[in-house]
């Protein structure tokens, strides 16, 4: 396993997640909160292995050339760490679920895209800047933040 595949991973369960969330959103509101709350707590995790130590790994000396990917990358986040707690108020307050869900469908549209990028741009890009055995100590950081 690569960091890259824990990440990818981490990806797949936090879209079936949102799926759980669209459903509930359709047929079950009843279950909205705890399944938000689950996801919110897995998301927040999921970023912070990238924060504190991906991201600042392979951006270190700025082997990344592309300075508004990284940049996009870590606003993407600070977006999706905000939207989340501010989607947790809003739960507690019991605004209705057609406005949530129009702050819930944003969130994760961003969410989604920043999934692809990392998948389809970053992630290519870091497993062919870095050898394999900075790849597998750079897991290793990351699998210790569990």
């Amino acid at each position: 396993m690569t960091v890259h595949d824990l990440f990818t991973a981490d990806h797949i369960r936090l879209r079936k997640e949102i799926a759980g969330i669209q459903s509930a959103l359709a047929s079950k509101p009843g279950e909205l909160e705890s399944l938000f709350l689950d996801f919110q707590k897995s998301a927040r995790a999921h970023l912070r292995k990238e924060d504190e130590v991906y991201y600042p790994y392979v951006d270190a000396g700025k082997k990344l050339g592309d300075r508004e990917l990284m940049h996009s990358l870590r606003n993407d986040h600070a977006a999706v760490v905000f939207a989340l707690e501010s989607l947790a108020i809003r739960l507690r307050k019991k605004v209705p679920l057609p406005e949530w869900k129009v702050k819930f469908d944003t969130m994760i549209n961003v969410l989604l895209e920043h999934f692809d990028t990392e998948e389809q741009k970053l992630f290519p890009f870091v497993e062919r800047a870095l050898p394999p055995a900075e790849l597998k100590a750079l897991l290793e950081k990351v699998q210790a933040l569990r």
